[in-house]
């Protein structure tokens, strides 16, 4: 595997792992707040934990489902799927808005995903380049053999028709 799709295999994977501890850490921090403030109570409206039970979980299965489709992303990666350089794509955008940390490695990502190495790792024909077509190759002047051949053979069956 080349270096920029090791590189850009292990910003995808870390990215996803990361994604998969805030989603529990999100989860636990509502089940957390729901349990400790009580429900229905004045100090879990006081703190917001309605709030934060409503959209807390939200976010927590969005955040989810990011992460296992970066670890998804990563390995498919390794097989040189096409959809995996489409994802990587959109996983280094979205990574990109999440600053600081994240806008360095989307950006890493993204510059990683247009080098000539990464496409041809992943068959895509890189840019400017055009399909080469086919031309019959010149024949060489001189003596062309399989045409003396072929004509020696209708020589000697004209002689054995004529016998």
């Amino acid at each position: 595997m080349p270096e920029k799709v090791s590189l850009s295999r292990l910003i995808v994977k870390v990215s996803g792992l990361l994604s998969l501890f805030t989603s529990a850490v999100v989860l636990a921090l509502v089940i957390y707040s729901h349990l400790a403030l009580g429900p229905g109570s004045e100090l879990q409206k006081l703190a917001g934990a309605d709030f934060l039970v409503s959209w807390g979980l939200m976010l927590a299965v969005v955040v989810l489902i990011f992460g296992l489709l970066e670890l998804k992303t990563a390995s498919g990666m390794v097989s040189k799927k096409r959809w995996s350089w489409v994802t990587s794509l959109l996983i280094g955008i979205i990574l990109t808005l999440l600053i600081p940390l994240g806008t360095i490695f989307g950006i890493k990502l993204l510059i990683n995903l247009f080098s000539g190495e990464v496409k041809d790792w992943f068959g895509w024909q890189p840019p400017g380049a055009k399909e080469q077509v086919a031309r019959p190759a010149e024949t060489p002047r001189g003596v062309d053999l399989e045409l003396l051949l072929q004509q020696e053979k209708e020589e000697d069956r004209e002689d054995e028709e004529n016998f």
